[in-house]
């Protein structure tokens, strides 16, 4: 930590700004069906409220119909460009964080509006992150994935898992009980070989269920079980504690086996899941979750030396940063002391480096934890009004393969939103676009020019709802 602070030091000792604006060539237009030059002509500021309102109804019903399988997100692919819907799955290797973060949209969509819809959505989504750490058979096994046994063609098994599979970390476990007292869940081919990253997603759904659904939460009619949705929380929350326990917060599969090093549960991620634990009663742990958080919150004048070169590389340590802080937000509410630093540590560790990015999720977190921040809420709005103008179908960029990324010295400044793009000229994303450099118009192959992908929808889900739950808009 030392080494890197005052390298980092130094940097910023030496840059100087190096900032313009950088300069797009407008592609010809060919006419194609996978051609968005027109995107470069749409006005986010033209877009109302009305239509985010029609815009989330259309992103709802493609992700319930094409981009999770029981619960689990999983982006969809189509292998025929003269498919208009997709026809499978890709091989899903962030399904855990994301199905955590989509359990989160879900609760604030409940929240928002409390409606049958919602409570479904969000019912479904907590099963999917049961499955993902009870189908191995050990409860609280971290997983990246989890599809039915029964359907691999769908999922590309085993042909596009060869080298998960070479590794140990692949495996069907045997059917289990559904927690909500239905039917036995059916066998499940899993992918583990979990990190924080998985686990920091997970947290912030449980998080955010907690805190929206009370033990009186009504069920729809046709789901006859006496269990709340806190009772399936706590139970995720105790085995997922109690399998890092038995590791001394290692993340293990059920081998206790691992080959990443982005393992070990440490700091503000510890923190938050330490709050769940405390809050949902799992263990007597506060003497614990209080000093594992003074202990981070220390280390935090340190960090936004280094915090700003996420913007260098790892852009999607931002999201971890909030995703952990916002857990503890919602788990301590916005007036508790904890409530108040972690709302601090996203103004000087994240928004402070990401401001002028038109990334909705970060401006939002903004706006909900720091209220007379109105300039993020309109930031996050103009944003969220932006993400509604792309095709949900992963057709390129108009600027593909024109990549202007800040250099060291331009990050080291605080120029980089000189940089972002509108979120609307950014590359298609698989899951989304706020976990992506907001400058990163892709430069890959063409492949994406057949617009095969599928995104998810889940940032423009996630930021709308949290939006409307808080009352941004």
């Amino acid at each position: 930590m030392v080494t890197r602070s005052l390298l980092c030091a130094a940097l910023l000792a030496l840059a100087g700004c190096v900032c313009q604006t950088p300069t797009y060539v407008r592609p010809t237009s060919t006419g194609d069906p996978w051609n968005t030059t027109s995107l470069i002509d749409a006005d986010p500021a033209s877009v109302s409220t009305a239509d985010l309102t029609s815009h989330v109804q259309v992103v709802n019903q493609r992700y319930w119909a094409h981009s999770q399988v029981n619960g689990i997100i999983w982006p969809a692919l189509r292998t025929d460009t003269a498919l208009p819907d997709p026809d499978r799955w890709v091989t899903g290797g962030d399904s855990g964080i994301f199905t955590g973060t989509a359990l989160a949209a879900f609760a604030f969509q409940y929240k928002a509006e409390p409606s049958t819809e919602g409570l479904q959505h969000a019912f479904d989504t907590l099963r999917g992150l049961y499955i993902l750490t009870h189908s191995t058979g050990t409860p609280g096994v971290i997983q990246r994935n989890a599809f039915p046994a029964d359907q691999p063609d769908k999922f590309g098994y085993p042909a596009e898992w060869a080298s998960r599979i070479a590794a140990g970390f692949v495996h069907t476990g045997p059917a289990f009980d559904d927690p909500f007292g239905g039917p036995q869940i059916p066998p499940q081919t899993y992918y583990t070989r979990g990190t924080k990253d998985q686990l920091t997603g997970m947290v912030l759904g449980l998080a955010a269920a907690w805190t929206v659904f009370d033990p009186a939460t009504v069920f729809p009619a046709h789901i006859p079980t006496a269990t709340s949705m806190r009772d399936v929380v706590k139970q995720i929350t105790q085995d997922i504690a109690v399998h890092l326990y038995a590791y001394d917060w290692y993340i293990r599969d059920e081998y206790g086996h691992n080959d990443t090093n982005a393992d070990h549960v440490s700091g503000l991620l510890k923190a938050a899941l330490l709050a769940l634990v405390v809050k949902t009663g799992v263990a007597p742990a506060q003497e614990d979750y209080d000093k594992e958080f003074s202990n981070f919150m220390l280390t935090v004048p340190a960090l936004i030396i280094s915090d700003r070169f996420s913007n260098f590389q790892q852009y999607y340590a931002h999201n971890l940063r909030v995703s952990r802080a916002i857990s503890i937000w919602l788990l301590e509410g916005p007036g508790s002391p904890k409530g108040q630093q972690v709302a601090s540590y996203i103004g000087t560790n994240v928004w402070d480096f990401t401001k002028g990015h038109k990334n909705a999720w970060f401006a939002f977190a903004q706006g909900i934890t720091t209220p007379s921040d109105a300039a993020a809420v309109a930031e996050g709005l103009y944003a969220l009004k932006s993400l509604s103008l792309k095709p949900l179908r992963g057709w390129s960029s108009p600027y593909h393969g024109q990549a202007h990324k800040p250099d060291l010295g331009a990050v080291a400044s605080g120029c980089t939103s000189l940089f972002a793009l509108d979120p609307h000229l950014r590359k298609p994303v698989a899951y989304t676009t706020w976990q992506k450099e907001p400058w990163d118009v892709g430069d890959e192959p063409d492949w994406d020019k057949q617009g095969l992908l599928e995104t998810s929808g889940l940032d423009f889900l996630l930021a709308y709802w949290m939006g409307k739950a808080y009352g941004l808009f």
